[in-house]
Order: C-alpha cells, then sequence, then structure tokens
C-alpha cells in the first residue's frame, strides 16, 4: 500500500498500527527530518479548508 492509495486506509482505526504505519511508511516515532520535508515539498501543508 501507498500513500497514493487512500482508499484502502479508509478503516485504519480496525487496521493493526503495524499495518498503518507501514501503509503510511512511517514508524511510531514519526518520519524522520528529510523525509517530512520531502513530503511536504511534494504535498504542501497538511492544512483544512
Amino acid at each position: 500500500m501507498s500513500l497514493g492509495a487512500p482508499d484502502e486506509l479508509r478503516s485504519f482505526w480496525s487496521m493493526p498500527t503495524a499495518d498503518v504505519l507501514s501503509a503510511l511508511q512511517s514508524s511510531a516515532s514519526g518520519l524522520a527530518a528529510d523525509t517530512a520535508a520531502e513530503r511536504l515539498a511534494r504535498t504542501g501543508p497538511n492544512v483544512l479548508g
């Protein structure tokens, strides 16, 4: 699963934590600074509205 597959994460609350983290290509301690910067540059900030 990749970040481009939101339909597969619609029921993330019922998935094992390890599966969600894997799908998001993350870890329990979060993203590395360089990965976070790359995602921010690619997709923009996480804002509502």
